[in-house]
């Protein structure tokens, strides 16, 4: 024999685990070194050595926990981890030294866990349970595993890795802190499952004895392994009564002929072959001298099912992992509380250290203004008094105070604040006198910035609350001249458009698109269109340009014998966007038949309806200033347009095609803007073109109206659209940032409830409902007698008859005429200005300003083919009475 490192092994013709050539370093550190390892099918395989030789670590990297760096390991003829491969899985059973189990479980928890885990079902796991309980002699199934002792934890642990039967079982010391008489039975089952061949097993154990009942020992020391043979001829070999004494003359021979290990490979295979000669099996010998040389992987494929099972997780195993953590969430009611508690109380700590918005803040104020007007004093007087103190001082105390730190700041005005702002205001051009003594000034203590900022934002709050005050709806003139921009929504805005009234129901919903509102955004990719080959007749091109679902194109139908089909184009600096009432994908903006007033929707179903399934289309340019223009008629899922023979259609004098829808397209745009000194201009139709026409005598007339040279087809903020069943508003960007906004609606309801309007009848207090209940009368709703405007509460005075659609008396002024309940109108699209809420649309009882109401009801609305009305832009009903709308009269609070 050598006196090298070297150990004897049998050839067997299957291995279960292959070790070539394995590395494996933490950092610097060294674990495994050119390791070489053979665990043969169907046997039992002791690793043994010292603690830190690496035993663990190479355990770990044969079930995959950890990736070597150099070498190759096979498993049960696969990589670890090798996708498909149930390693680590079903087919391992791993005990690792360290315990991984979970305390809050019961011994019975654990075992479903690991079932679920491996795929196992409920008949196999009890059973499962059953017998392992027996066999390795735990407490009852329902003990909690934080009470077991270290051993029956251990037995718990090696329990779970015997859970499935698996193929291979890699247990890392089993038999710690176990009895004689129980390790004697674990090792008697062991050597019972592996008798077939079919399951084989890798174990350490300090116990160097108790390893001779292993078919093949191991011996590792820094990294290597020294030997590895049965246990019989390796105490043969080395001429020892026990496995001990035969690692210890292995160790020792390391040691001391370290200086011999560097053999060469001819010499390794002359002594392999001596050894062949003179043992009864075929013996190979390892000597760690011997330069291995590992082996080319093979290239494995993988189906990419098999790759997408592998890459995502199994739902038996989220289903495990949401059982384990509901499990130990009731079994830990302190760690629940304290998971729970732990956010609140971080919170409850960063607002106390932080704290909230400053309170109190003293603010010396100088004002030297002398000037009637005192626009200071206004100022002032929107300063929020909650947050700001202001202590009103001169100039030399207020100085002082700061010093002192009395005050956080000053808030100085000039003698001739109030008349130099106003020369700012009107003046175009004025000099840098008046732009200072018509300026606040402010000082601030930058010591404390969180205070310094907050005295920031709330001067320029109380500075644009200043502003609406004294300018009203002009109030943007004298706005910063900022605009912020959130970055959530890049596209920009282009119009919006309302629904006057109410805009009906669909049967099966509006796939996701808004009943009563539409905002035109710019699209992420242009879809507009624009003309650009014309083809006469029937002919092959005209065919295919309709037949084609790729090709935009609108067919003008002359005759049976003859057509003429205009295609269209890709237009990449504008966007498209089509409104009608069909609910096909082509539709941005469907609307239904506007129901007038109250009336519910099966009232309105059975009518036919006389809005077109692809009614208009309007085209918005993608660049500034954003010009939007409106077309009659949209493009069908099919992107065509069909004008038929009833059609109105004709020849444009540059030879190009012109036509009217059936039920036609109405605009009006209104004269001065959409503001509150707004008049009501001219009804014009649309033609499919673009082109603007005077009305014709009915809607489906086929004789055009005259064309006004003059006007274009460019929507305005302000601008009506009639399709004939429902009436749109068209608003600008521009013009909705100057529109009184839902938020000023709600605090003009508050601003009249907080006067208290009482009921000179009952005396009982009124109030407006919140917008947001639109069809419930509340108990406290302001009711009106529309022949008079005097406001009360709803009651029987003088009447005995029912309420809805009677006439009542009014008991101020004996005036007798509809008494109905008034409601404020929640569209703030409709308003054209920001005034108090003092009028009512007659006879819906919808409240808003003067103006607004004085707007509307001048206007009159298209009503079916021929006639016109004012309605109420809130609910689309008739307006009656001279003037279409009532002025409130409240009686204030008696006390």
């Amino acid at each position: 024999m050598s006196a090298g490192i070297e150990s004897i092994l049998p050839s067997w013709s299957e291995s279960a685990i292959e070790c070539r050539g394995v590395c494996m370093s933490y950092g610097k550190l060294n674990v495994l070194s050119n390791l070489a390892l053979t665990v043969p099918q169907g046997h039992i395989y002791g690793l043994l050595g010292p603690s830190g030789c690496g035993k663990t670590t190479l355990l770990r990297c044969i079930v995959g926990r950890l990736r070597i760096s150099k070498g190759r390991i096979t498993v049960l003829g696969k990589p670890p981890a090798f996708p498909g491969h149930g390693v680590p899985g079903r087919m391992v059973g791993y005990m690792p030294q360290d315990l991984a189990l979970y305390d809050e479980f019961t011994i019975s928890d654990t075992f479903w866990f690991f079932g679920r885990i491996h795929g196992l079902t409920s008949k196999e796991t009890e059973s499962r349970i059953s017998f392992l309980i027996e066999f390795l002699d735990l407490p009852e199934k329902s003990k909690l595993v934080r009470n077991l002792s270290g051993g029956q934890r251990r037995r718990v642990s090696l329990g779970a890795a015997l859970l499935q039967n698996p193929q291979l079982l890699i247990l890392d010391e089993p038999t710690v802190g176990v009895d004689p008489v129980l390790r004697f039975r674990i090792w008697h089952h062991l050597l019972e499952i592996v008798k077939n061949g079919q399951v084989s097993i890798i174990i350490t154990t300090h116990y160097i004895e108790e390893a001779r009942q292993a078919n093949v020992v191991g011996l590792m020391r820094n990294g290597n392994l020294l030997a590895e043979a049965p246990p019989e001829k390796l105490m043969q070999q080395h001429g020892s009564l026990t496995l001990e004494s035969a690692f210890l003359e292995l160790c020792q021979s390391s040691d001391q002929s370290a200086s011999q290990l560097h053999l060469n490979a001819e010499g390794a295979e002359k002594e392999l072959h001596q050894h062949s000669e003179d043992c009864d099996e075929s013996f190979l010998i390892l000597s760690g001298s011997i330069n291995q040389e590992v082996m080319e992987e093979p290239k494995l494929r993988v189906d990419w099912n098999v790759w997408g099972k592998h890459i995502f997780p199994k739902w038996r195993n989220i289903a495990a992992l949401m059982i384990k953590t509901f499990v130990r969430m009731k079994r830990m009611p302190g760690s629940l509380c304290f998971q729970f508690l732990l956010p609140v109380i971080q919170i409850s700590l960063m607002c106390l250290c932080i704290g909230g918005e400053p309170k109190e803040i003293q603010v010396a104020v100088v004002n030297n203004e002398t000037d009637g007007l005192f626009f200071s004093q206004s100022l002032l007087w929107h300063l929020d008094n909650s947050s700001v103190h202001q202590v009103f001082v001169n100039q030399s105390k207020a100085i002082a105070g700061v010093e002192d730190g009395q005050y956080w700041g000053i808030i100085g005005f000039g003698a001739n604040f109030s008349k130099y702002l106003l020369l700012r205001i009107m003046e175009k051009q004025v000099t840098e006198q008046i732009v200072d003594g018509g300026s606040v000034h402010v000082w601030l203590d930058m010591t404390n910035q969180q205070i310094a900022f907050t005295l920031q934002l709330k001067l320029q709050e109380a500075f644009e609350g200043f502003v609406k005050d004294v300018l009203g709806i002009q109030s943007y003139l004298a706005s910063l001249p900022v605009k912020w921009f959130t970055t959530s929504k890049p596209t920009c805005f282009y119009n919006a458009e309302w629904v006057e009234g109410y805009n009906g129901s669909l049967p099966n919903g509006d796939r996701g698109r808004r009943k009563s509102r539409f905002g035109l955004c710019k699209r992420p990719k242009a879809n507009g269109v624009k003309p650009s080959t014309v083809h006469v007749a029937c002919t092959p091109q005209a065919a295919k340009a309709i037949s084609n679902k790729d090709q935009h194109s609108i067919s003008y139908t002359l005759s049976r014998a003859q057509t003429v089909v205009v295609e269209y184009t890709h237009d990449s600096n504008t966007d498209m966007f089509q409104i009608g009432r069909s609910t096909e994908g082509p539709i941005d903006f469907v609307v239904t038949d506007t129901v007038p007033g109250s009336q519910s929707n099966s009232d309105t179903q059975s009518v036919q309806s006389t809005i077109s399934r692809f009614a208009c289309r309007i085209i918005c340019e993608r660049n500034p200033p954003y010009t939007a223009r409106i077309y009659a008629a949209g493009f069908d899922s099919s992107k065509n347009i069909f004008l038929g023979e009833k059609a109105a259609k004709w020849k444009t004098s540059d030879s190009q095609m012109d036509g009217l829808t059936t039920n036609g397209v109405l605009v009006m745009h209104p004269r001065n803007g959409f503001t509150e000194d707004s008049k009501p201009g001219v009804w014009r139709e649309i033609s499919v073109c673009g082109n603007v026409f005077t009305l014709r005598e009915t809607r489906s007339a086929q004789q055009r109206g005259k064309m006004v040279e003059n006007e274009t087809n460019e929507l305005v903020d302000g601008s009506l659209v009639d399709l004939c069943g429902a009436a749109l508003l068209w608003r600008t960007a521009d013009g909705l940032a100057h529109t009184p906004t839902v938020k000023h609606l709600e605090a003009l309801r508050q601003e009249i409830n907080a006067a208290r309007p009482q009921c000179p009848v009952g005396f009982n207090t009124l109030a407006f409902p919140s917008m947001k209940r639109k069809d419930v009368v509340d108990e406290k709703q302001p009711w009106v007698y529309l022949n008079c405007g005097h406001v009360h509460g709803y009651h029987n005075w003088g009447n005995k008859e029912e309420r809805d659609g009677k006439e009542r008396e009014c008991p101020m002024c004996r005036s007798r005429g509809p008494y109905v309940p008034l409601w404020l109108g929640c569209e703030a699209g409709f308003y054209v200005d920001a005034g108090p809420p003092t009028h009512a649309f007659s006879l819906c009882g919808h409240v808003c300003s003067e103006k607004t109401v004085t707007y509307w009801s001048q206007i009159p609305l298209p009503h079916g083919t021929h006639t016109f009305h004012a309605a109420c832009p809130f609910c689309a009903q008739q307006l009656t009475g001279e003037q279409g709308y009532i002025r409130l009269i409240f009686q204030g609070p008696v006390d």
